[in-house]
């Protein structure tokens, strides 16, 4: 079952209990587009994280398997931001929505797993797009088109945002399809995939 959630922590929560509730899931998947906080993690680049950390709080979620770690922002990361970030915690991207997500699964007593794609390198200086999300965590669409067309600076970022987002979305699709095959074909008798398994699937660029 797939729940577009929403943006933000409040709107993760909410999927994910909303998942829980409907489906009676085996597995809680946070999964969605990222900013990189190292060089290394450039457009296109897949995560299955290993730890989640919640900014706000500082709680670390270990996953069901992976390598890095995540840390979740209450606000969409612009580039002082990642900086900031990148100083604060020894993570390798940014997201908004996984330690929601992981404190939810953590509360059911349901292993969980944070699979990431990069849309955004820590240096990429995205729009000023937190002020067009409402407290549902909807992006408002046409407010923001109605703000670009008054900001054609920012009118070559934007596009460029697009054509990355859209890239990153789609490497992202064949990884969870990876993902939940592993995961279902798993042995019963393992709860989690081997370790050696794990790691030769992840960090693998798109």
């Amino acid at each position: 079952m797939l729940l577009c959630g929403g943006i933000g922590y409040e709107a993760g929560k909410r999927a994910a209990e909303a998942v829980i509730e409907y489906a009676k899931p085996s597995l809680l998947i946070a999964t969605g587009l990222a900013g990189g906080l190292k060089p290394e993690w450039t457009m296109g680049r897949t995560m299955v994280a290993a730890v989640v950390v919640g900014e706000a709080t500082g709680r670390r979620f270990k996953t069901a398997y992976g390598e890095g770690t995540v840390v979740s922002s209450r606000e969409i990361a612009r580039a002082a931001k990642k900086r900031e970030l990148a100083s604060r915690f020894a993570a390798d991207l940014v997201d908004m929505e996984g330690a929601a997500v992981a404190e939810v699964a953590e509360a059911h007593g349901l292993p969980f797993l944070a699979v990431k794609a990069v849309s955004d390198e820590m240096d990429f200086e995205l729009p000023p797009l937190q002020e067009f999300v409402d407290a549902e965590g909807r992006f408002q669409s046409v407010r923001f088109g109605l703000w670009a067309a008054w900001h054609p600076r920012w009118w070559p970022a934007i596009a460029r945002l697009k054509k990355r987002s859209d890239c990153a979305a789609a490497v992202l699709a064949g990884r969870l399809r990876e993902v939940i095959a592993g995961w279902e074909n798993q042995d019963p008798s393992r709860p989690f995939p081997a370790p050696e398994k794990a790691r030769g699937t992840l960090g693998r660029s798109g």
